[in-house]
């Protein structure tokens, strides 16, 4: 894609999803201001990017109103205007609800959700008269529960993602919003912080996105209207392939107790085949 010429202010661009973001901005060619919570980390951000004058720092808390505005007013003025509004800073804090308190609530509400508002609210003028963009930066827990203490993260994305449908009615068509929901991902702010767990939950992301690549194909084969079939696989390679089943609504459930029955058959004869003895078109 490109960007060149375009401006673009990044919010919690010093690390991980932001950093990234803020590098792919880089490269298409866009101008960008990187904001971090303090003067030190936008700042170290910056030098180590090494993009000369198309990326500047402007520090600012997003968990305030002042914050948000004091950054957005920065970016706007160093970039002589502002195309691009990315919504990335967050904090994640995982807490049974028992041990929830109020101070937790407020600092990840505050930074998820009402960071996103009012970044949103102080960039919105200059947006409009570029007839700019919106990126929220959401996540799949947003979405649907983990029930893994994070019921507050939940509750905050969930925010993000409700209001992000409200103003891509009420800002269009000049400014266009958007969300995006990452699952997980492995940056220095996810996961497990023991070495041990941290390398079995890089280990888990990578055969999820092995997985996530081997049914890719057939989601474009099914905007075709196409049937994509399955390789001949093993019974037992085509369940991992599809695991978890039951995530995946009735269709799943009944996939996964029609290939049990197979194996319980094929165990019963005293084989288990390696290849199964036809193809499966599947829709995906």
């Amino acid at each position: 894609m490109d960007f060149t010429g375009k401006r673009v202010l990044v919010t919690g661009g010093t690390r991980g999803i932001g950093r990234a973001t803020v590098e792919g901005f880089l490269a298409a060619g866009a101008h960008v201001a990187v904001n971090g919570s303090t003067a030190e980390t936008a700042g170290r951000a910056v030098a180590e990017l090494d993009a000369g004058d198309n990326a500047f720092a402007v520090p600012g808390n997003i968990g305030t109103v002042a914050g948000c505005r004091a950054t957005v007013a920065a970016a706007i003025e160093g970039l002589g205007g502002l195309d691009v509004l990315v919504n990335n800073a967050g904090a994640a804090e995982g807490r049974a609800l028992a041990d929830c308190d109020e101070a937790q609530w407020d600092r990840i509400v505050d930074t998820n959700l009402k960071g996103t508002f009012f970044s949103i609210q102080a960039a919105a003028p200059a947006l409009k008269e570029a007839r700019g963009c919106i990126v929220n930066i959401g996540s799949i827990l947003g979405v649907r529960g983990s029930g893994h203490f994070s019921s507050i993260y939940c509750a905050s994305k969930g925010g993000v993602v409700n209001l992000t449908r409200d103003l891509a009615i009420e800002l269009g068509p000049e400014i266009r919003v958007n969300c995006l929901c990452p699952g997980a991902i492995d940056t220095d702010a996810a996961g497990p912080r023991r070495p041990t767990r941290r390398r079995r939950y890089r280990e888990r992301l990578r055969r999820g996105s092995e997985r996530q690549g081997a049914l890719a194909p057939g989601r474009e084969a099914a905007r075709n209207g196409q049937r994509r079939t399955l390789p001949r696989l093993g019974y037992g390679e085509l369940r991992h392939r599809l695991d978890p089943p039951r995530r995946r609504g009735h269709v799943g459930r009944h996939l996964s107790r029609h290939f049990g029955r197979c194996e319980r058959v094929a165990r019963r004869r005293g084989r288990l085949p390696e290849q199964s003895t036809r193809s499966i078109g599947i829709p995906i």
